[in-house]
C-alpha cells in the first residue's frame, strides 16, 4: 500500500494505492475522514457501504467495502481532521499513528506501507528518510514487529536535540534538560542490564521522543522508537517507566488486540522490575506493594474469552510476583527467555514451550487462564 500525505494546518490529505487481485476489498478509516475519489484502474467507483466500526485502541472508524473490482489497483483520496491518543496537530509537532486511524487498517487492508511525507528538511520525521531531491520525507513499515504508519514530524527550530551513544532524544520543553541527562544515563543502564538478562541485543540506534505536555496516557513502545506523553513524574517512576518500555524490544509478537496481551505487558513490566530487583531493591518492593494495594482483578488471564483484559498490566505482573516468591528471580528469567525465543508468539505456544523447561511454572500459569485464581500473598 502506497500512502502520498499532505498536512495543512490541523487536516491531513492522503493519496492511497493498493494493488487488489480479488473483487472484492474491505478497510477502515476514521470516521472524521471523509473518503473522496476512488478509482479501479482509471475507472471511477464508489464504495458499496461505509458503516461505522468499533476498533481497540483506535477512534470510532468507518468499514468501507468496494466490491465489482478489477484485478489491478485501487485508487482513493481522503482527508479531514483527527482524533484519539497521541494527537498532535501543531507547528512544533505533526504526530498521528494507529492511535488515530489516519491511514486503511483492517479487513484486506495490507499492513506494509510505503509513505511520502510532503515536508521539507526544516522537520525531522523520525525513522523517515529525507529525499532532498523531491523535498520530501519517505518512510516505511516493512520489517516492524508492530505494524504502524507512525508520523512523528518534529520542527527543528522549535524542538530540542541530545545525543549519547546510540540513542536520540527530542522533546519540546527546555527545562527537561536534566531530565532528558538522567533518561540517557538510565537507557544505558537498563539496556545493558537487558543484554545480559536475554543474552542478545535488540536494541540498535533508537529515538526517544518526549511530546509537549497536554495530557497524561502514558508512553509507548516501537521499533527503534520510545514515546512518552510527559515527565511530570517522580526519577525513579520515569526510569521504570523506560525500563518498562524498553523491555518491549524483547516482550513483543503476541497479539496486542486480543487477551493475548498479557504476554506482551507482562513479560516488558517484569523485565523492568527485574532491573530494579538489582539496581533499586526498594523501588521493586515500592512498585509490587502498590499494584497489590490497587488490584481490583479476578486473578484470571482470560476472563472475558478472546477480548483484551482491562487489567492487562496488573494480573499477569501479580502472577508472576508469585512465581518469584516460590521459584526466585531465575525462575522469571526462564519465562522472560522463553517467550523471547519463540517463533510464534502466542500463549499455546509459550506454555508448549516453557512446558519443555519447568512443568511447574507452565502448570501455575493454565491454572490462571480461564478461571479466578488466588495469589499467594
Amino acid at each position: 500500500m502506497k500512502l502520498d500525505l499532505r498536512i495543512d494546518g490541523e487536516k491531513i490529505s492522503v493519496l492511497c494505492e493498493i494493488p487488489v487481485q480479488k473483487d472484492s476489498y474491505s478497510f477502515a478509516l476514521a470516521h472524521t475522514l471523509d473518503l473522496q475519489d476512488a478509482f479501479n484502474n482509471s475507472e471511477k467507483i464508489t464504495p458499496d457501504s461505509a458503516e461505522l466500526y468499533e476498533m481497540e485502541f483506535r477512534p470510532p472508524m468507518k468499514k468501507y467495502t468496494f466490491s465489482g473490482l478489477q484485478n489491478g489497483i485501487l485508487q482513493f483520496s481522503y482527508s479531514g481532521t483527527l482524533e484519539g491518543f497521541f494527537l498532535f496537530m501543531e507547528e512544533e509537532l505533526y504526530h498521528y499513528s494507529l492511535y488515530n486511524g489516519w491511514y486503511p487498517v483492517g479487513f484486506d487492508a495490507e499492513e506494509d506501507c510505503d509513505i511520502v511525507v510532503h515536508q521539507d528538511d526544516s522537520y525531522e520525521l523520525i525513522n523517515g528518510v529525507y529525499r532532498p531531491d523531491s523535498r520530501d520525507w519517505y518512510y516505511s513499515t516493512k520489517g516492524q514487529s508492530l505494524k504502524d504508519c507512525n508520523i512523528l514530524l518534529i520542527n527543528k527550530a522549535k524542538s530540542f536535540h541530545s545525543c549519547q551513544g546510540k540513542v536520540s532524544v527530542w522533546y519540546f520543553d527546555q527545562t527537561y534538560a536534566d531530565s532528558v541527562g538522567q533518561i540517557l544515563e538510565a537507557y544505558t543502564s537498563i539496556n545493558e542490564f537487558y543484554v545480559s538478562l536475554y543474552g542478545n541485543d535488540k536494541v540498535t540506534e533508537t529515538s526517544i521522543v518526549i511530546l509537549p505536555e497536554k495530557y497524561h496516557i502514558g508512553a509507548y513502545q516501537r521499533d527503534h522508537l520510545t514515546v512518552f506523553s510527559e515527565l511530570n513524574v517522580d526519577p525513579k517512576q520515569l526510569r521504570h517507566h523506560l525500563a518498562h518500555e524498553l523491555g518491549h524490544n524483547y516482550a513483543f509478537g503476541a497479539d496486542c488486540n486480543t487477551w493475548e496481551d498479557w504476554l506482551n505487558e507482562t513479560h516488558a513490566e517484569w523485565s523492568a522490575l527485574l532491573y530494579e530487583l538489582v539496581h533499586d531493591p526498594d523501588f521493586f518492593e515500592q512498585q509490587i506493594k502498590e499494584q497489590i494495594r490497587e488490584y481490583r482483578g479476578t486473578g484470571s488471564l482470560r476472563p472475558n474469552g478472546d477480548q483484551r483484559l482491562s487489567d492487562v498490566h496488573e494480573t499477569g505482573t501479580l502472577l508472576y510476583y508469585d512465581l518469584y516468591r516460590k521459584y526466585g528471580a531465575e525462575g522469571i528469567r526462564t519465562l522472560l527467555q522463553t517467550f523471547d525465543q519463540l517463533p510464534i508468539k502466542n500463549t499455546a505456544h509459550f506454555l508448549n514451550a516453557l512446558s519443555k523447561k519447568d512443568e511447574r511454572l507452565c502448570a501455575a500459569i493454565q491454572k490462571h487462564i480461564e478461571s479466578p485464581g488466588n495469589f499467594s500473598f
